[in-house]
């Protein structure tokens, strides 16, 4: 390896830790005039499995170019883990449509999440699942309780029968759409 390659990749290894993340590979491409195509092909070199399926998952419903531009964010605090917090914030950052951001939404949740939504999408429901689950905690204590859920589905102008579908969905309350 030259030594200019290698003082650019240490340059790049903003934690020290002597490997490579996309969000590293992404800030550190900056500044050397490459279109997003370029740096899309460049960050695609040292990205992991899963980071290139979840910018599949984002060129498959036009966001890739956002992806990459959004990825130095996504780990803001640096602990190793996306959250929903950084998630959210990276998406509104570059602009998603609804669409987009569900889509997003789902490469990076769990697969209890992914299970809900595929239910939610069996009825037409999954991006409105999406966004509820964004949306609904207005205490912001990362999770829905009942009278946060009940707020939101009777703000969305869904009928009874689609509420009862995602309040089943997101909570083991006795639901009041049944």
């Amino acid at each position: 390896m030259s030594e200019k390659f290698r003082a650019m990749m240490d340059a790049m290894d903003a934690d020290g830790n002597g490997t490579l993340s996309a969000g590293e590979v992404t800030q550190g491409l900056e500044g050397h005039g490459l279109t997003p195509e370029q740096k899309a092909a460049v960050w695609q070199v040292y990205a992991s499995d899963e980071a290139k399926a979840k910018y599949k998952a984002a060129q498959a419903v036009g966001a890739g170019e956002q992806y990459i531009l959004m990825l130095p964010m996504l780990d803001a605090d640096k602990n190793g883990s996306v959250s929903t917090d950084e998630l959210y914030a990276a998406m509104d950052s570059q602009g998603l449509d609804a669409g987009q951001q569900a889509a997003l939404w789902y490469a990076y949740a769990g697969s209890g999440q992914r299970m809900k939504y595929e239910k939610a999408e069996e009825y037409g429901l999954g991006r409105i699942y999406a966004e509820m689950l964004r949306y609904a905690d207005t205490n912001n204590s990362g999770t829905l309780n009942k009278d946060e859920l009940r707020t939101y589905l009777d703000s969305t102008g869904l009928n009874r029968a689609q509420k009862a579908v995602l309040f089943e969905l997101a909570s083991t309350a006795k639901n009041p759409y049944e």
